[in-house]
């Protein structure tokens, strides 16, 4: 009776109040009226940033629906609490992990007894998460195409555009930088932040703010600097404004990791403090580690090589006690660079090799050439003969040339032209570093291309 009393007075408001009214049927023995607000204060607690009040919604909801006879409406209530709580351990626990698996394998076989749903876009989204960052890329990329295809049947715009968003990251981490722009940039087209602000409630994040960063990083790679900064700030913009706390935390970690390809460390040091506060405060244990690591990688390129290796290592270590996998290239790279510059040659060598290893297994390309360049730099600082330097600096190359990753050639050619420069083949130096150079449209005051130039100018 005090429920009801309480719906009557609170109206199209009872939101407010559901956790209370949930309190109140549960006492008076309907449990099903009492999931229905747990699942509302759920959605509440979703829009407030408070994932420890989600998590206890839905283990009360869950518990509750334990007591009820099988039923199409008990299917679908336990759908919602699975599909929240699921949303909610990408944040807590991080992607690849086993709470996540459980609660979206079980979420897809609640959609299998429901029947058509909506909601079975947003449960494909939650496994693409787990399987992508277990990298098993291809089975993210049939999810993705899943999704694409349920999508193009339903008129509901949503779900579309987080199946472009699936296959444009996956696509990106595979190394096909062009088709990756072409779905996100579908997103970007799409997206309208009033009507599409709900959409974090069915996918624990905005499409946008990942179509927005997975564009950034993809043109970065292809050799549009300013074009990708263009894209990572109109992120940055969004997510502030959208004001979800993990949304901003997974924006924030593309920024770093954009600044870190773009080789611009001062912007690295600045907003990963930022980040470090954020995710320590919301507990977001992947991206804090993430944080961490490129906090310590910018430090190791700036002249604190040997004090950071360690602090690299356990940024790691944290990172892959979430689970995740997806990235593990290129961050092994970044610590083999830092075991370059410290002079750890054998360390950097064999971590260089874990990086190129996983490339080959995984199908993981997107940095794969800069393992090669890297792996080039410490087999010179061993004592290497430049036959061998140049063989690696050479597959560098080419396989950027095969992915159109034209910062990545750029990267490598410029290692390739100082070793002919020792050598004494400036000509031929310039000519090769020419011709990457002047393929380029924008970006002239970028880290990767001030240095090219110089190096053009010492080899005149």
């Amino acid at each position: 009776d005090v429920g009801r009393a309480l719906e009557g007075l609170y109206g199209p408001e009872v939101e407010k109040i559901a956790t209370r009214l949930a309190w109140h049927f549960e006492q008076a023995g309907l449990a099903e009226k009492a999931v229905d607000y747990l699942i509302q204060a759920a959605r509440q607690a979703v829009r407030l940033g408070a994932n420890d009040q989600v998590i206890e919604h839905c283990t009360r909801g869950l518990a509750l629906l334990k007591t009820l006879p099988e039923t199409a409406q008990k299917s679908q209530q336990e759908l919602a609490l699975q599909i929240l709580q699921g949303n909610v351990f990408i944040a807590t626990r991080g992607y690849g992990s086993p709470e996540v698996k459980m609660a979206f394998t079980r979420a897809r076989e609640l959609c299998r007894q429901v029947g058509q749903t909506p909601q079975l876009s947003s449960v494909l989204f939650g496994l693409w998460g787990y399987y992508f960052h277990k990298v098993e890329y291809q089975v993210a990329l049939e999810l993705g195409e899943q999704a694409l295809h349920l999508a193009q049947q339903q008129p509901e715009l949503g779900a579309l555009m987080n199946a472009h968003r699936l296959l444009g990251v996956t696509l990106f981490f595979l190394g096909e930088f062009d088709s990756a722009v072409e779905h996100m940039e579908q997103v970007i087209s799409d997206y309208d932040p009033e009507l599409h602000r709900p959409l974090v409630l069915l996918y624990g994040a905005d499409p946008c703010l990942s179509a927005l960063s997975y564009a950034a990083l993809s043109l970065m790679y292809m050799g549009y600097p300013d074009r990708a900064l263009a894209y990572s700030q109109e992120a940055l913009r969004l997510a502030r404004e959208l004001a979800h706390p993990f949304g901003l935390a997974f924006t924030l970690l593309h920024v770093l990791w954009l600044h870190t390809v773009h080789v611009d460390t001062q912007a690295v040091l600045e907003q990963a403090e930022e980040q470090i506060a954020l995710t320590s405060e919301h507990g977001f244990p992947q991206h804090l580690a993430v944080a961490k690591y490129h906090l310590h990688l910018a430090r190791g390129m700036s002249g604190e090589a040997v004090e950071s290796i360690p602090r690299i290592r356990r940024a790691i270590a944290a990172w892959r006690a979430t689970g995740a996998q997806s990235g593990k290239s290129a961050i092994l790279g970044g610590l083999a660079r830092v075991c370059l510059e410290a002079g750890q040659t054998e360390d950097g060598l064999a971590i260089s090799a874990e990086a190129i290893d996983f490339c080959c297994h995984t199908g993981e390309r997107f940095d794969e050439a800069t393992q090669y360049w890297v792996r080039g730099e410490l087999l010179g600082q061993q004592g290497a003969s430049d036959q061998e330097v140049e063989a690696e600096f050479q597959r560098s190359i080419n396989l950027a040339r095969q992915l159109n990753a034209r910062l990545s050639e750029l990267r490598a050619t410029i290692r390739l032209c100082r070793l002919w420069q020792r050598q004494g083949r400036k000509e031929e130096a310039r000519q090769v570093l020419a011709e990457i150079y002047g393929w380029f449209t924008e970006g002239f005051d970028s880290p990767v291309l001030l240095t090219a130039r110089q190096l053009l100018e010492a080899l005149q």
